[in-house]
């Protein structure tokens, strides 16, 4: 089969008609073979799952397995330490989204932690890495269903990228309709080769390259309700809140105030959504509250000053031009000192919902700060009368200085309590 476009984004590409596994073939050979080596084939009899004894396998021809070697070795030539490979399979899931998103509404599509894809709550690919016999790299196995009809998938639970056109029944600008495997499959090597390059540009470090970012943004399973079943029949409930340095995903388990963070593991998104319940939620807004008015005291003052100098100047000036000159400056000093502030105050409030603070400033409305109470760890009143409110991360959203403040800082640790 030929995979022209494909070949040109990898250091070398192999594919067979059928095996049982292309991550077993490949691990089986890793040592000998180059970074961005890729396992191809259309027909994979014995794929397996990250939970131990699943497997499955696929019609031949409908889908594609693809494995890929990924050696990291730094802008120095050293190779990067086991610990950092943990990314390795989130940017995999990543890149595959992303292939997926151009060919079907990119919107629409999602990553559940840590990798699998869906479009919608269907799975349309699956990811599984494994780390190979000498620790120099993982080698990242993933199936993507490309023609398969409602009756040749596995479950019913899952989707293919020709049902999912189907659906549209019309060709949608920016998606490509061209179902080949070859374009697929550069569509996906593409993708992993940007992301794998930047990362290991970065030295390994997802955060500070902006991959972290990236993922959770793409990230189904953050801001909404989920299981996650570990090994040792251990499970969490709780919402997922977001992703740490070493990328796992953080769970604010039901009733507990600490976060509880998942290496390794099966995420179930539960039917009653988060993110969903939050929004009707919202609409109950409990409070809205403008900034302390003492802030207008200068404004009015410059104001009542201005008007005093006009009104006693006022037609005894001996000429024309200083009676224009008069108004110019009593004008201008109207516009910037007094209604220009009193509009920006007007426009500045906060309001307080059930589950979150919201900060809006400027004529406009430009800038918006918000506080989510499921991501708060602390609420402190710190200088100045500013309400600070600490995130997962250790970040501090602060609110300007607000009437009762202090009575503002129990009611909102209360609301973050609950939650």
């Amino acid at each position: 089969m030929d995979f022209e476009l494909s070949c040109q984004l990898v250091n070398r590409l192999d594919y067979v008609d059928s095996t049982g596994s292309t991550n077993t073939d490949l691990v089986a050979v890793a040592t000998d073979r180059p970074d961005l080596s890729v396992l191809v084939s259309g027909h994979q009899t014995a794929g397996r799952g990250r939970a131990t004894g699943r497997q499955w396998s696929s019609p031949a021809g409908s889908s594609l397995a693809i494995s890929v070697l990924l050696k990291p070795n730094s802008a120095t030539g050293q190779a990067l330490p086991p610990t950092s490979f943990g990314w390795l399979p989130l940017l995999a899931g990543l890149a595959m989204a992303r292939a997926v998103g151009q060919f079907i509404p990119d919107e629409s599509v999602a990553v559940k932690w840590p990798n699998d894809v869906l479009v919608g709550e269907l799975k349309i690919s699956g990811i599984l890495s494994e780390l190979v016999s000498d620790f120099s790299g993982v080698v990242i196995g993933a199936g993507i269903n490309i023609s398969q009809n409602q009756d040749e998938l596995p479950v019913e639970t899952a989707t293919s990228i020709a049902l999912e056109q189907a659906k549209l029944g019309s060709p949608v600008t920016g998606e490509s309709t061209d179902l080949s495997n070859d374009k697929i499959l550069a569509a996906y090597l593409g993708e992993l080769r940007a992301l794998y390059l930047r990362f290991v540009e970065a030295g390994g470090d997802a955060v500070a390259s902006g991959l972290r970012d990236e993922v959770v943004a793409r990230c189904g399973s953050i801001g909404r309700r989920v299981r996650a079943m570990m090994p040792g029949d251990q499970e969490v409930t709780g919402n997922g809140v977001g992703i740490d340095e070493t990328g796992r995903i953080l769970i604010q388990p039901d009733g507990a105030r600490e976060l509880f963070a998942v290496s390794a593991g099966d995420i179930v998104h539960l039917r009653h959504n988060w993110v969903m319940s939050q929004s009707l939620i919202e609409s109950r807004r409990l409070a809205r509250i403008r900034p302390r008015a003492i802030r207008l005291f200068l404004p009015f003052l410059a104001l009542a000053a201005a008007s005093f100098v006009v009104s006693f100047y006022s037609g005894r000036l001996p000429e024309q031009w200083m009676n224009i000159a008069l108004y110019t400056v009593a004008g201008a000093i109207a516009l910037f000192l007094w209604l220009i502030p009193v509009l920006r105050y007007l426009s500045a409030y906060v309001d307080i919902f059930t589950t979150r603070v919201l900060y809006r400033s400027g004529l406009m409305g430009q800038r918006r700060v918000e506080a989510n109470f499921a991501q708060v760890t602390d609420v402190q009143l710190g200088d100045r009368r500013k309400i600070q409110l600490t995130i997962v991360g250790g970040e501090i959203v602060e609110l300007p200085p607000l009437p009762k403040a202090k009575k503002l800082v129990a009611e909102i640790q209360g609301l973050v309590a609950k939650l």
